[in-house]
């Protein structure tokens, strides 16, 4: 691939496929070799498909994508790298109009996704929390206050001194 689009790619935690028109791989980077548990020298300009068991409506779905230069995004795509477990992965695929590329791929391990909705449910929840705790603490003092000035208001009326304790 040119030395103009992978350095950038190179950094992206991310891993980033590209494929050319008939889905051989022309790029991966090293977030893809990890997730692959392969090496770029292994994968590049062999048939994307042909990595994973299965993979047929994975190769329907990127063939229409080159045909109709529309990209598409897959929330639950479960690839079987020969020989491995299965990958749970989002994927989001874009044409592009490079000299040896038609297709960049995204895929985000779908653990990374669901970690990052569990952290921001449960900062909500602590904000919630939170405003629950500062609500019952308002609603605690304010009746103490109530008892307060109602405790200073007989202690006028007490007319002897020694019932002042009770």
């Amino acid at each position: 691939m040119s030395p103009t689009v992978s350095p950038g790619l190179d950094w992206l935690a991310t891993a980033v496929v590209l494929l050319d028109r008939v889905l051989h791989v022309k790029y991966v980077n090293p977030a893809a070799e990890t997730l692959f548990a392969t090496s770029r020298k292994s994968i590049l300009d062999q048939p994307f498909p042909g990595l994973f068991a299965d993979s047929g409506a994975l190769a329907a779905l990127l063939h229409q994508a080159i045909r109709e230069e529309r990209g598409f995004a897959d929330q639950d795509l479960i690839l079987v790298p020969t020989g491995q477990e299965p990958l749970h992965l989002d994927c989001i695929v874009t044409p592009v109009e490079l000299p040896q590329a038609a297709l960049l791929l995204e895929l985000r391990p779908i653990d990374q996704r669901l970690r990052i909705e569990r952290e921001e449910q449960r900062m909500t929840q602590h904000r919630a929390n939170r405003e629950l705790i500062r609500n019952l603490a308002h609603e605690i003092k304010n009746p103490l206050g109530g008892l307060r000035g109602s405790a200073q208001l007989l202690e006028r009326e007490l007319d002897r001194p020694s019932l002042r304790e009770y």
